[in-house]
């Protein structure tokens, strides 16, 4: 009787590697309009508009809508935090 050149494991653990890869692909991520992301940074759509513009924050064109990334705007305000001085 011959060995299976792949045991059951090694089976398991490739298709768990494959799922994980697929899996990093295909998930969506929650995301915010620009009406929702202004607030959320408490500007105007119109200053939030021109962030995406000017790609300051990424944004995903949805025909005539944006769709920010709700770890995009996070991230953008990690890189402008500044501490408010206490008086």
């Amino acid at each position: 009787m011959t060995t299976p050149l792949i045991t059951t494991e090694m089976a398991a653990a490739i298709a768990s590697a494959v799922a994980a890869e697929i899996e990093k692909h295909a998930r969506v991520e929650p995301t915010l309009n620009l009406t929702e992301a202004a607030e959320q940074l408490g500007l105007s759509v119109q200053v939030m508009r021109q962030l995406c513009r000017e790609k300051k924050i990424p944004a995903i064109r949805l025909e005539k809508s944006y769709r920010i990334k709700i770890i995009d705007l996070n991230r953008y305000l990690d890189q402008h935090y500044t501490p408010a001085e206490v008086a």
